[in-house]
């Protein structure tokens, strides 16, 4: 453990020396201090006491969700517990922080510089646990991984780390406007679809799909490609829809006979989950000039 040495001199008979040591101990439990006396004439005497070393350990925990979804703050805890027999004292925590997150709730007292949190805990005595939450938004999509330390004025010290998967989804939401009605057959009205990606991720292949009932025919697209067969229009693919992205499309119809005709719009894209289905029905009714009118018969397809 080392020793010190110290000259005393000339110890006249009957008189006595004091010397003051200051020890510090860095191992906790029992430790035997020993004292050797020696003059020049040979004569000496030893004496020794046992030291019961008592000590903060520290152990700390950092618990976090192990995926979590962008856009959503992650809530971290940080739990430090003192498993030895002394207080800590004057600790002093910290905090690394994942490239590009932001903190959302901190820690009381806790300071933030640059990608680095720190704060300062007075005291955890014996067999006592302190807790401490934060969040923060973690932009980045994949492993994120937040570390922590923390160290007391005599140097003992604790850190630990997690990593959380942040995963980043796309969320297409379909609004589809049918034509008011009565709508007039014979005449093009317009049915509108309007695509909005509500997530954090890019939405890809997108694919629009109009279907119409018997009785009613698409006869153009509108705001991207499209083919036609009958009773249907196919967009062609929307390579992407990105995230907040909203795309407004058209399809343009003719009634050839009235009554309620039903509207189908379906939207599917790479993503498995995603398949949207949204059906409207509308009313189409003759003119007065087509009753008075009525067209010659025609063979149906």
């Amino acid at each position: 453990y080392g020793s010190s040495r110290a000259m005393v001199g000339q110890l006249e008979p009957g008189s006595e020396e004091v010397i003051d040591l200051e020890l510090q101990f860095k191992q906790q439990g029992k430790i035997t201090v020993s004292a050797v006396a020696e003059a020049k004439n040979h004569s000496s005497d030893k004496t020794e006491i046992e030291v019961l070393v008592r000590q903060p350990k520290l152990v700390a925990q950092l618990s976090v969700p192990p995926v979590v979804y962008h856009g959503s703050a992650t809530t971290y805890t940080v739990t430090l517990r003192n498993v030895g027999d002394a207080p800590a004292t004057n600790l002093l925590a910290g905090l690394s922080l994942p490239p590009g997150a932001s903190p959302v709730q901190l820690p009381y007292s806790a300071k933030r510089e640059g990608q680095s949190l720190s704060w300062s805990i007075d005291k955890i005595d014996p067999a006592s646990t302190q807790n401490f939450t934060f969040q923060l938004n973690l932009p980045s999509e994949g492993e994120n991984l937040v570390q922590f330390n923390c160290e007391d004025k005599l140097g003992n010290s604790s850190e630990t780390q997690a990593a959380t998967v942040v995963k980043a989804i796309s969320d297409l939401k379909l609004l589809v406007s049918d034509p008011v009605a009565p709508a007039p057959v014979g005449s093009e009205v317009i049915y509108e679809l309007e695509l909005t990606n509500r997530g954090s991720k890019a939405a890809t292949n997108v694919s629009v799909i109009a279907q119409f009932s018997k009785g009613v025919e698409p006869t153009r697209g509108l705001g991207h490609g499209y083919r036609l067969i009958p009773g249907q229009l196919f967009f062609d693919p929307i390579t992407e829809v990105a995230a907040g992205e909203t795309v407004k499309l058209k399809i343009y119809a003719l009634a050839e006979q009235d009554g309620v005709h039903r509207f189908r719009a379906e939207v599917r894209s790479d993503d498995a989950s995603t398949r949207l289905v949204q059906e409207e029905s509308t009313q189409y009714l003759k003119t007065h000039s087509q009753i008075a009118n009525p067209p010659a018969k025609s063979v149906l397809r």
